[in-house]
């Protein structure tokens, strides 16, 4: 019979048919199949996710009240890439963490921005990250986000290009530079001046 359910059969009355589900390794709702014509039918379950891996990145991924990732946190994000390689499937939960001192509504802000920058790190997409680096409104709630020029002299460092001093929040003739020479390397062919663009921040970002 294959998979076929026989019920053991208890009586038939006016009212319907009583039956008895002999014990099998079933979950533990049971419902009505759901044809392929009715997909948007209620009388379908989800089974429980499983978790089947973890991953935390330390402290160090994030400066104090900043959401932009540090280069230090490179090895993390590698055992991570290990990690979903290994389950190409499954889905990804991120969490995104801050100090529990302070405002609890700014906390909440940062680490949803922290879990942001993670997801859009992940699979590189490049719009998330844009938005987090331009939108000075929001940025300028967290303090360690307020110096885009800064985050792009960070990246530039990590990549092999040396830019001018990561404090100041002018784009120097240095940093100006290192742009133009990453972008040569990007692209084969190299601008006249190095430009805080959104062109030259999605390659950056997808870099």
């Amino acid at each position: 019979m294959g998979d076929t359910f026989i019920p053991e059969f208890i009586e038939e009355t006016s009212t319907g048919i009583c039956a008895r589900h002999p014990a099998r390794a079933l979950l533990p709702i049971l419902t009505a199949p759901t044809t392929l014509d009715r997909q948007a039918a209620e009388n379908r379950i989800r089974q429980h996710l499983v978790t089947v891996a973890c991953a935390n990145l330390k402290d160090f991924a994030f400066a104090f009240d900043a959401s932009f990732i540090d280069p230090a946190a490179r090895d993390g994000f590698d055992r991570i890439a290990k990690l979903m390689a290994l389950y190409p499937d499954s889905p990804i939960s991120l969490f995104g963490h801050a100090d529990s001192e302070g405002d609890p509504r700014h906390n909440k802000f940062l680490s949803e921005r922290r879990a942001r920058a993670v997801f859009a790190f992940l699979p590189r997409r490049v719009a998330i990250w844009e938005q987090l680096f331009s939108d000075a409104a929001e940025r300028a709630h967290v303090r360690g986000d307020d110096s885009g020029v800064r985050s792009l002299r960070v990246m530039l460092e990590a990549l092999g290009f040396p830019a001018g001093p990561p404090d100041e929040k002018t784009l120097d003739s240095a940093s100006a530079n290192a742009l133009a020479d990453f972008v040569a390397k990007q692209t084969g062919a190299r601008p006249a001046k190095g430009r805080n663009d959104v062109a030259t921040r999605a390659l950056l970002f997808a870099a």
